[in-house]
């Protein structure tokens, strides 16, 4: 019922959001684009075939034979997220299956 509201509410919120607003979140999230791709590059075990554009995460290939004691991209998430606190999607479990991608927020 909530969602009502808070939809009801969405079209007067953009409309009275400057435009300086969107303008300058576009630029951030490029910005942290840009830094996660060039970050990306320094990880021997991780590639990133496109940079990320248009969205908040990115999509990385592992390559399993560089980690040792993950035999996949599922355990890898697994291990992230409780050791590191990172939160990180499975290519496996997607719409379209991509074994051994996964999707990083930014």
């Amino acid at each position: 019922m909530i969602w009502f509201i808070y939809q009801g509410a969405f079209p007067k919120i953009l409309e009275k959001t400057k435009e300086d607003f969107f303008s300058n979140t576009i630029i951030i999230l490029g910005e942290c684009a840009d830094i996660i791709h060039e970050r990306i590059k320094d990880i021997p075990c991780i590639t990133c075939p496109q940079k990320p554009e248009g969205s908040m995460f990115v999509m990385v290939k592992l390559n399993l034979s560089l980690l040792e004691d993950i035999d996949d991209d599922v355990e890898l998430c697994m291990k992230l997220s409780k050791e590191e606190s990172v939160i990180v999607l499975t290519g496996k479990k997607q719409a379209i299956s991509i074994i051994n991608f996964g999707k990083q927020l930014l």
